[in-house]
């Protein structure tokens, strides 16, 4: 919208010119749109504070309009949920204050000017502006610092230091693996969750045995016995990787056994609270297979 009599109208300053953009989140099939997650979130609100610079570009550079410092270029965001905000942004690894209201919306606003913060500083105080005001989570602001943290890529980095397969009763295997990871930035990074799943792909084994509800019950008893006299410490959840440091633990997860005593493969996921997702894939092995 350019300075005119039609921007007027509507209460706005006559000598500015407006930008709105909107957005209504929509899969593929045309549904609503996943929750973002909160590095997601950070991403976008970081390419948005860019818009006022390109928008003044775009009025000198294409449209020929002369602009000013006076008045001060401005930008602000607005999120609003049908429900809750969390159908907008991810916060599952978080918790929640005790009572405090859902609330389904969320703005902010900032003003351009020689004291103010950088565009980073920016998107932290509206991040937690939104966590606190809208979202009412507790405990995020180490997560939401290690965002801004310059670091190589990726920021996390996930290792196996041990792997170990044991067959259980011929009919199912139990994978055990030690993994490490290590922060590359300098703040702590917290993770929300790490799984290990067995995939056997588009080669799935003949003969697979089927464990009815009595062999599982046994053989959940055993990998019980297995995490604390011989796989400890087991992986905690919801724990955090201090700045340029790493921890570590066990992971363990079964799998019917195949008559060939072949392995799948194993995909071993970690997510950072903030959202951010790596993946170590552990390939297929066959143990009746051996070099030469």
């Amino acid at each position: 919208m350019l300075p005119e009599t039609l921007t007027r109208r509507y209460g706005r300053d006559a000598t500015s010119a407006y930008l709105v953009l909107y957005v209504e989140p929509r899969s593929a099939a045309g549904v609503p749109g996943r929750a973002a997650s909160l590095a997601i979130r950070h991403q976008r609100l970081s390419g948005m504070l860019k818009l006022p610079a390109a928008f003044a570009m775009l009025l000198a550079g294409d449209l020929a309009l002369p602009t000013a410092s006076d008045p001060r270029a401005e930008v602000g965001i607005w999120l609003k949920a049908p429900r809750a905000l969390t159908e907008l942004v991810e916060v599952d690894a978080f918790d929640v204050v005790a009572g405090s209201p859902q609330s389904n919306w969320f703005m902010g606003f900032a003003i351009a000017s020689p004291d103010g913060e950088r565009l980073s500083g920016a998107v932290q105080a509206w991040l937690r502006q939104m966590c606190d005001s809208s979202l009412h989570l507790n405990d995020y602001e180490l997560a939401l610092a290690s965002l801004d943290s310059h670091a190589p890529s990726p920021r996390l980095t996930t290792g196996v230091i041990r792997d170990e397969w044991n067959t259980w009763r011929d009919v199912a295997h139990i994978a055990a693996l030690e993994i490490e990871l290590a922060n590359a930035t300098g703040s702590p990074i917290r993770i929300a969750a790490v799984d290990l799943s067995s995939d056997w792909g588009d080669q799935l084994p003949a003969e697979l045995p089927v464990l009815d509800m009595d062999t599982r019950n046994a053989l959940d008893s055993d990998v019980a016995g297995l995490r604390t006299e011989r796989y400890a410490p087991e992986w905690a959840s919801h724990q955090s990787v201090p700045p340029h440091g790493s921890v570590a633990g066990w992971v363990i997860t079964t799998m019917a056994r195949p008559p060939s005593g072949c392995t799948p493969q194993l995909n071993l996921t970690v997510r950072e609270a903030v959202g951010t997702t790596y993946l170590t894939v552990i390939p297929r092995t066959d143990r009746q297979v051996s070099g030469s």
